[in-house]
């Protein structure tokens, strides 16, 4: 007989007893289990009494508790061999074990439908199509992400929208708005964008025999240009410096 029992963990084994010299099975008065009676080899190592006795469950079907020890291994082989003047007919159950990995089967396979108690969503692409309600704290990382791996492409239109933000999460995208230094997006900011706007009033700016000379951060590249009409009357400025904090 064989059974499959998870690793490490006290489990039942079940068995008929048959009587000995007979095809009748062996009833509870038929037979009284010893010591000896039953022993147990784990991974083909020498066979040992087991720490529990048989028991008789009715009509001739036998139970047997194991304890975890006995069930940590990859194979555990059960003899059970009537010591004295013979009862009962021998017997043996070989226990393979499941769930570590020094388990006969490391992992069993799953079957969604059983698992779910009903039929699994239809693939997506191929990919299982899950809906994760929480998640353990440092599970989702940069490292974890792989590059290109969220970009505009994969978001649907509205997929994010003011509803889906939390009010601390917008208040955070605009303190990094607000903070963010303006070498890093100058180089490729166009003339008519916030960039310039902001670089024209905290970066240098000139007035060059009446072009007005807007400057990226470094002071000495031009970012925007535009053409003055001076007043002499409205005292103009010839240039601003560079803002510091």
């Amino acid at each position: 007989m064989e059974a499959l029992r998870k690793h490490n963990t006290s489990t039942t084994i079940y068995f008929p007893m048959i009587k000995a010299g007979e095809q009748n099975f062996a009833q509870g008065g038929d037979w009284t289990p010893a010591a000896v009676d039953t022993q147990v080899s784990i991974d083909g190592g020498a066979f040992a009494n087991s720490n529990n006795l048989p028991a008789h469950e009715g009509s001739g079907m036998w139970s047997l508790v194991l304890d975890a020890a006995e069930v940590n291994g990859k194979v555990i082989a059960v003899a059970v061999i009537d010591a004295a003047t013979k009862a009962v007919e021998d017997q043996s159950v070989l226990v393979a074990t499941y769930g570590n990995a020094s388990s006969s089967i490391e992992v069993l396979p799953a079957d969604v439908k059983q698992w779910l108690t009903v039929a699994p969503n239809a693939l997506v692409a191929g990919r299982v199509d899950t809906s994760i309600g929480a998640m353990a704290a440092a599970v989702l990382t940069a490292a974890s992400i792989a590059a290109d791996a969220i970009t505009a492409a994969k978001i649907a239109t509205d997929a994010i929208g003011a509803s889906e933000l939390a009010a601390d999460a917008a208040l955070e995208i605009a303190d990094a708005i607000l903070t963010r230094d303006m070498d890093q997006v100058e180089g490729t900011a166009p003339v008519h964008s916030l960039t310039v706007a902001i670089l024209k009033a905290v970066s240098r700016i000139r007035d060059n025999a009446g072009v007005e000379q807007t400057y990226k951060t470094d002071g000495a590249s031009i970012i925007m240009q535009r053409t003055l009409t001076a007043d002499p009357t409205n005292q103009p400025l010839d240039e601003a410096a560079v803002g510091t904090s």
